[in-house]
């Protein structure tokens, strides 16, 4: 994409390590990149919540390549004690074993993270809660557990993932990751524009990623990356 440029401060850098956003050339803004946004507590928190999911996350990882890479075994740490990826969503929530568990121990950094939306996105935001007052009555039995403004969300834990773009949603849309627990600093790359941003624990990026290629390189350590998305 030659039409996007990364602003901070007054000039471009091929390695982000404050905060920092991608706009295209119409003015659009097509990532926000937060750092540390949840502290220590906070991130146990979350890491300790993603014990409830233990089993269907062991379950997601297959050595046969179905699934695509997200569910490819070897891009998870084969030496970690958890990992996997699983997809919540409204449609899913209800058989997940252990969701309701953890989702409600998730409302108090759901509510930072919508918070943060409010402020970036608006539009989004606001699109998004008139969108969840004419589901159907399947989708209203289920939402008054469900405590995120998305609709779907990925649980990455020790995982790592090629160059790709996402394949739903739309460009002036944003998707919300997060990343906690204690690992060495790992990038977060957008190649097509040589930008690669230190992701330390407690990191929020909101981005377009169908707009942006972008990959997360492997780490030491224990690493889970919350995504949210329509």
């Amino acid at each position: 994409m030659q039409d996007v440029n990364v602003i901070a401060d007054h000039s471009s850098y091929a390695e982000i390590n404050h905060p920092a956003v991608v706009i295209d050339k119409e003015g659009n803004i097509l990532l926000w990149y937060l750092l540390n946004v949840f502290g220590k507590a906070y991130q146990a928190e979350i890491w300790n919540s993603l014990g409830n999911l233990s089993i269907p996350l062991a379950w997601s990882m297959k050595s046969n390549r179905a699934g695509g890479w997200q569910h490819n075994s070897n891009h998870f740490c084969q030496a970690a004690d958890l990992k996997g990826t699983i997809d919540p969503s409204l449609a899913w929530f209800q058989q997940g074993c252990g969701s309701c568990q953890w989702l409600d121990s998730m409302a108090g950094p759901h509510a930072v993270l919508l918070g943060a939306l409010c402020i970036m996105h608006l539009k989004m935001y606001l699109h998004r809660l008139m969108a969840v007052a004419q589901q159907d009555e399947d989708m209203q039995a289920i939402l008054p557990i469900w405590n995120s403004i998305y609709s779907s969300m990925s649980l990455m834990v020790n995982q790592k993932s090629p160059p790709h773009k996402d394949t739903n949603g739309q460009k002036v849309w944003l998707d919300t990751l997060l990343t906690v627990r204690c690992y060495t600093p790992l990038d977060f790359v957008i190649p097509c524009q040589g930008c690669r941003q230190e992701v330390s624990p407690g990191t929020v990026i909101a981005m377009s990623g169908v707009a942006l290629v972008h990959q997360v390189n492997g780490t030491d350590g224990n690493q889970a990356c919350l995504a949210y998305y329509m």
